[in-house]
């Protein structure tokens, strides 16, 4: 039987965004932090033209944004050592530019200076025109620090949150500053999975088939009865029943979406029902689903995690 999980999504309101942020007109985000360690490490390996050719430069540069990128956490990180393997192994030990042993390495001081401060601070060129009645704006890797304190004082106090997206969103040095800057007195929101900017993308074209998934608020599952494994028979040893070589166990739990995971849209969970029927005219069945709002996942039903009831029915 299929069950289509949107209605998880009934309780969740529709934002009231009277207008998305306009262009700024000028860059900085995910794509620049990118170019300026490429200028980084060209300048730290010019002595070394065997690393700089493209496909080099672009092992670096992906290496950068997989990980690093995301990770760094600002003047936290200024000890840090950042070490990225060379692609080639010819002519790859050079301590005084920071090549050992076929890994660059920068000190993560220098990575601040010349890579996240100058674009965290740039500065976007905004219209100058006051903004009458904003209610949400969207950040994506096009307006920063700058930028956002020119919205949110051409708002004249009427911004009620920042919806932070875009690749540049996941950076947790950027969103210690802007958490720092503003939390104070407008809440920042980075949405999960914010970085492929679909929220941002939808409400700039008003088009809901933009947004391929969504995210549930709350977990929903069913209880049922499955197969006995040794580790029931240590936890609820009085759950299982059957006979040897048969053994089940009662108040399972079946998660069929769960809370804070990526769900398609308009994606159909399919659920296998099974029942012992005493004759062929016994077709009646009762399907029961139940939300909780935790983290932790739960193996029984009787788990001291609140229940709620969202759906029964009777076929």
């Amino acid at each position: 039987m299929p069950v289509e999980p949107q209605f998880v999504l009934r309780a969740l309101g529709v934002p009231e965004i009277t207008e998305v942020v306009p262009r700024s007109g000028s860059y900085s985000g995910s794509l620049f932090l990118d170019l300026r360690f490429r200028e980084l490490v060209k300048a730290c390996l010019a002595t070394h033209p065997v690393h700089l050719d493209e496909a080099s430069l672009a092992h670096f540069v992906r290496s950068f944004s997989e990980s690093d990128k995301l990770t760094y956490k600002g003047p936290e990180d200024d000890t840090k050592l950042f070490r990225f393997r060379c692609l080639y192994s010819e002519d790859s030990h050079d301590p005084a530019v920071g090549l050992e042993h076929g890994e660059l390495i920068i000190p993560g001081d220098v990575l601040r200076r010349e890579v996240f401060d100058p674009v965290v601070e740039q500065v976007g060129l905004l219209p100058s025109r006051q903004i009458a009645a904003h209610r949400c704006h969207f950040f994506g890797s096009i307006q920063v620090l700058h930028s956002i304190a020119s919205h949110v004082q051409a708002s004249n106090g009427r911004l009620d949150v920042l919806l932070l997206v875009g690749g540049f969103s996941r950076n947790e040095y950027l969103f210690q500053c802007i958490t720092e800057q503003f939390a104070s007195s407008i809440a920042v929101v980075r949405p999960p999975d914010g970085d492929f900017a679909s929220c941002g993308g939808g409400a700039l074209f008003h088009a809901g088939s933009l947004v391929s998934s969504v995210v549930p608020p709350q977990n929903v599952f069913r209880r049922v009865t499955l197969p006995a494994e040794q580790e029931d028979t240590m936890l609820r040893l009085a759950y299982i029943t059957g006979v040897p070589g048969t053994w089940l166990c009662e108040n399972r739990v079946e998660y069929i979406v769960r809370r804070g995971s990526n769900v398609m849209k308009g994606s159909r969970s399919e659920l296998r029902l099974r029942r012992l029927c005493s004759s062929r005219y016994d077709r009646t069945f009762k399907l029961v689903l139940y939300t909780s709002d935790g983290d932790q996942t739960r193996r029984y039903f009787d788990e001291e995690q609140e229940a709620s009831l969202l759906w029964e029915f009777l076929r």
